[in-house]
């Protein structure tokens, strides 16, 4: 991390609106905007041209309005629908922004150009209740994903230090007497994510319950090169897990 230290901040106001149209229908909005802080100083222990950096000290703040609109319809007393439109972020920490890592034959540099995720969503879900049986549920999202942070290889300027040097940009430095390939975080275009759960909730007996759920997540990188990247190295979309699910009985007996 910068060793002469970094810090972060963050403040926000929102506003929330609810309404019931109609006994069997609501309606819902919220507002937020959000301002964001984040600075890091680094010593000269660390070279400015391993760094890719013209000074040693980054700094970035990021304003951002983001909200949702949400809907729920109830067609009778055992349906719920609700769907959700939604605009939410993520703005760039320190590990996103400012760590210096490595792993092996690569370095990951500070990217001082790093912009926030921005995330489009939307959402519908659909339960019913079975009589006394239980509830059965789906719910199916999809995600657009703008200026998605990926960590990918990178060029810095070799020459960041040095004052009047024309810029000589390369994809490895010489860290602690060490050749390293650099890496950075970076915003690729767009990512899209998308998914679904289904779900019960059974009753067997008065004692004896029943749970169980499936969830599916895919993601697609849309983009063919990361901004600032001649190349990218996988056309995958990190952090998306396989299918998984569970389902657990439960079993009530007195006070135990």
């Amino acid at each position: 991390y910068p060793r002469n230290g970094s810090s972060t901040f963050s403040t926000a106001i929102y506003v929330n609106y609810f309404k019931s149209l109609h006994k069997n229908l609501h309606i819902e909005f919220g507002a937020r905007h959000t301002f964001s802080y984040l600075q890091a100083s680094f010593s000269d222990s660390i070279p400015r041209d391993v760094l890719g950096l013209e000074s040693l000290k980054i700094e970035s703040d990021w304003n951002i309005l983001s909200g949702n609109t949400k809907l729920v319809y109830y067609p009778s007393e055992k349906w719920k629908i609700s769907a959700i439109l939604s605009k939410g972020f993520h703005s760039p920490n320190v590990d996103d922004m400012a760590k210096v890592f490595v792993k092996g034959d690569r370095i990951t540099v500070p990217n001082i150009n790093l912009n926030p995720e921005i995330a489009y969503s939307e959402e519908l879900s659909i339960s019913k209740q079975l009589n006394d049986w239980g509830l059965v549920y789906f719910t199916g999202f999809y995600t657009q994903i703008q200026n998605f942070i990926l960590k990918d290889a990178t060029s810095v300027d070799k020459n960041a230090s040095v004052n009047n040097q024309p810029i000589v940009l390369t994809n490895y430095v010489t860290y602690e007497g060490e050749i390293y390939y650099t890496f950075a975080n970076q915003n690729i275009e767009r990512v899209d994510i998308y998914g679904y759960t289904f779900g019960f909730e059974a009753s067997l007996s008065k004692a004896l319950s029943l749970y169980g759920d499936v969830n599916y997540t895919k993601g697609i990188n849309k983009a063919n090169n990361p901004k600032g990247c001649e190349k990218i190295s996988s056309n995958s979309v990190p952090h998306i897990p396989p299918i998984f699910g569970k389902l657990s009985l439960q079993k009530k007996n007195g006070k135990l």
